[in-house]
């Protein structure tokens, strides 16, 4: 049996029909680019973090742990905003 949501559409076996009726419920846009806001903001915390740590000279400093994690934070949040924008769910 199908899955029945709020707005009276249906979700047989696990995928989505064709008519895309089902897009906002299951890949919300406006989460999506908050969360995605939420990751870049972070990663540039993260950035410069890592960046006061390297000019202090902290122990693990060396390694820049914090200037890599949040590159690829940073570029996680831009890929999830690009795939709102772009309409990836399709």
């Amino acid at each position: 049996m199908g899955t029945r949501y709020s707005n009276g559409s249906a979700m047989a076996g696990g995928t989505a029909s064709k008519d895309n009726s089902l897009r906002g419920v299951l890949y919300p846009n406006k989460l999506t680019y908050t969360l995605s806001g939420l990751k870049i903001l972070t990663g540039c915390g993260m950035v410069v973090l890592g960046a006061l740590a390297l000019y202090h000279k902290a122990s693990y400093a060396r390694t820049a742990v914090g200037l890599w994690a949040g590159i690829v934070v940073i570029v996680s949040g831009v890929l999830g905003a690009f795939s709102v924008r772009t309409g990836a769910s399709r």
